[in-house]
Order: structure tokens, then C-alpha cells, then sequence
């Protein structure tokens, strides 16, 4: 592989087991913020549908995930907030919403452990293209801030040996609570996997290159999202007075 892709655990892990918080997070909704109350939310909380440095729409209500230890500066900013929702853990809403009828969420979103025993049945269906491998043990790379490891699955036509070859990378799940973005990572390896046989484009990509699918970058958050806090986005690094960095805004250049 000319370029190791895997550059995911340097920020995630610390390889000890912390004390958890299990403090949940708080939906609050603010009917019409000012122009300055926007900006302020915006650049230091969790503003739903603002990611990444996108624009937040100049009028009407913004919803917000505070947490706990935020609460009284939140309030400081906005003090008409109206607060929505105390969040729960994910498989308590999942257990509440599929009784009440056919609508969200999604039965089939995947726990911690579901992700990592899709690997496993991929490489036992594919034995000759498909190897799982612990980037937590790779070289440079450590467990997760609670101790778990991050998995790949490795595609390649030569997939126990380390080729001189370029490699793809399709990681997915770096927000704990977007639940359904490791399907798109599952799903790609499965087409890939089920189409070398017969697709002359899938056999090319797999016969020239390394391809790492790493459908959870963020085991410990999901956890979080599942037993917890169903509104937790961040990894479960202890910071002191808070937990948790946003690892796809903290990335090296």
C-alpha cells in the first residue's frame, strides 16, 4: 500500500478506559434568535443542520443540543429557550417508536457490535478478497479514549499481502448520532464484494488497489448514542471539565 489511509486513530484514542459521564444532552428549541444570538450559537453549539462551516439560514427557529455543563452559558445567550426534549439512550427510543407503527427509526441501524459482525460475515463469505483488520493495533495507532478498537475491512485481489499498490479509504460514522452513515460504507463493501465476479470496473478497482472500509470511526461515541445519550455526537475523550471532540472538524491538514 503506497499510502497508509490509516490516519483515524491518533485523535480518537488514548488506549485507557475512562471514568464515563453520563449526563445527558438537552434539545432546546429558540423561536427567533437575533442576528448576534445566532452567530454566537452557531460558532460555540451544537446548532442542528449547521455543520461544517455552512451558513445557518438567516430567519425563522434553530434547534440545539446543549450539554450539561453548557446549559447556564446557553441560557446566558438565550434565556427564552424553550427546552424540547431530556435525551435517552438510542435503544429506548428505537423500542418506543417501532410500538408506536411502521414509521422512524430505521430497525435495522447498527449498534457497536452489529457493525463489527458484518465485517466478520463478509470475510467469511469472501475469504480470497476480504481480511478484517484492528487499526487500533496497526503501527502508531492506539485503543480508543474507553478501550476499544476501530475495524476495517480490506478489499484487495491479493488481500493478505501488503501490495505496492494505491489505496482507497471510505470511512463513515465520524458523528456518533448519524446512525445511518455506516449503511453507506456496509453497503459499498457488500456491492463491491458481491460484483468482483461478473463487473469488470468492480474487478478493476479491487486487482488495483487496496481498499479499507471502515464503516465506525467513532465506536465509542456510538456506544454513547445506543446506552446514553441518543443526541451525543462526539468521541468520549476526557477533557477535564467536559467530554468529547468532534473528530471530523479536528483533523490535520
Amino acid at each position: 500500500m503506497r499510502y497508509s489511509a490509516i490516519v483515524l486513530c491518533g485523535l480518537l484514542g488514548q488506549g485507557t478506559v475512562l471514568a464515563q459521564d453520563n449526563a445527558p444532552s438537552y434539545l432546546y428549541l429558540v423561536k427567533d434568535p437575533t442576528p448576534g444570538q445566532r452567530l454566537l450559537l452557531q460558532q460555540h453549539f451544537d446548532v442542528l443542520g449547521s455543520c461544517c462551516g455552512g451558513a445557518l439560514r438567516a430567519t425563522g427557529p434553530v434547534e440545539v443540543v446543549v450539554q450539561h455543563d453548557e446549559v447556564a452559558a446557553f441560557l446566558s445567550i438565550v434565556p427564552r429557550a424553550q427546552l424540547r426534549e431530556t435525551s435517552r439512550p438510542y435503544h429506548e427510543v428505537e423500542l418506543e417508536q417501532q410500538a408506536a407503527g411502521p414509521d422512524v427509526p430505521d430497525p435495522g441501524y447498527y449498534t457497536v457490535a452489529e457493525i463489527e459482525a458484518e465485517i466478520d460475515a463478509a470475510v467469511a463469505a469472501y475469504p480470497g478478497l476480504a481480511t478484517k483488520v484492528n487499526i487500533s493495533t496497526l503501527p502508531g495507532a492506539v485503543l480508543t479514549h474507553e478501550g476499544r478498537s476501530i475495524f476495517a475491512l480490506k478489499v484487495s485481489d491479493n488481500v493478505a499481502t501488503d501490495e505496492d499498490e494505491p489505496a482507497i479509504l471510505l470511512a463513515a460514522q465520524h458523528h456518533a448520532r448519524e446512525l445511518n452513515s455506516p449503511h453507506m460504507v456496509i453497503r459499498a463493501f457488500q456491492r463491491v464484494l458481491a460484483g468482483y465476479a461478473t463487473d469488470p470496473a468492480l474487478q478493476a478497482v479491487v486487482d488495483n488497489y487496496e481498499v479499507w472500509f471502515v464503516p465506525m470511526v467513532n465506536p465509542d461515541g456510538v456506544n454513547h448514542v445506543w446506552t446514553v445519550d441518543a443526541l451525543w455526537r462526539k468521541n468520549r475523550r476526557n477533557n477535564g471539565t467536559n467530554y468529547g471532540v468532534d473528530n471530523n472538524r479536528n483533523y490535520s491538514f
